[in-house]
């Protein structure tokens, strides 16, 4: 399958030795599930890895693949969305550096994954991680906490789609997206926003015009500010908060 200009396949050509110490520079290590490992356990992990950059609209992988490898992502923004038969997707997520691709307990992606902007991933062979799961037991553990957290948001996207209206699902994404990049309570947050507007209306249920009039609603309102392609700031935290819950 051909998408974006370029095949999964292909993409993973482009194929990279980690560079050595890269462990110990990583700027995602502490959001990733590399983050439970001593030093000595790095190193084994780092000899079993391998780095794969990707291009904005490339595939990383099809949906119903049968998974060989999974990754951290190091940089970049991941899609995950599902085709429906009259060609239309749906957009079920959005990954981010130091998000996990790739499922442990089945042997399918769920999903197809392609390149927001360019994505930089850490690769490892499923079964040889495997094998680091079951004699490192914290790994293990941190991988299913992962998972869980995955499942979260998934449950949260559901009653996005299902009960909120356009105006809290805009402010839920935003809300997300700070977040991703810095502690619940913070007052203020600046964001990339590297998606399309198409495809925020795709992953909202929403139309592109209704997304583009909920976010010049929020920047009339002071809780958005453009600061530059790409990148928003976020003025006031909590009330953009409250809006994503109904209350305001």
């Amino acid at each position: 399958m051909r998408m974006g200009g370029a095949t999964a396949e292909q993409g993973c050509l482009r194929l990279k030795q980690v560079p050595t110490g890269r462990c110990a520079v990583c700027g995602v290590r502490q959001a990733s599930f590399c983050s439970v490992l001593s030093t000595a356990e790095l190193q084994q992990l780092h000899a079993m890895s391998s780095q794969k950059i990707f291009e904005p609209g490339e595939l990383i992988v099809e949906e119903d693949a049968s998974v060989r490898q999974v990754a951290n992502v190091l940089s970049g923004t991941i899609k995950l969305f599902k085709l429906l038969p009259d060609g239309r997707q749906q957009i079920t997520g959005f990954l981010f550096g130091g998000d996990f691709l790739g499922p442990m307990l089945s042997g399918e992606y769920a999903t197809f994954a392609e390149a927001v902007n360019r994505v930089e991933l850490c690769m490892f062979d499923q079964d040889r991680l495997r094998e680091r799961m079951d004699a490192w037991p914290h790994l293990e553990r941190r991988l299913f906490e992962d998972a869980t957290q995955t499942l979260d948001r998934a449950l949260d996207w559901m009653l996005l789609l299902g009960r909120k209206t356009a105006t809290e699902r805009v402010a839920s994404f935003f809300v997300m997206l700070a977040d991703r990049v810095g502690e619940k309570n913070d007052a203020t947050a600046v964001v990339e926003v590297p998606m399309s507007r198409s495809d925020i209306a795709d992953y909202l249920g929403l139309t592109m015009e209704t997304v583009s009039r909920q976010i010049s609603q929020l920047k009339r309102a002071g809780l958005l500010a453009a600061q530059g392609q790409h990148v928003l700031e976020i003025r006031d935290l909590p009330t953009l908060r409250r809006r994503a819950e109904g209350s305001q």
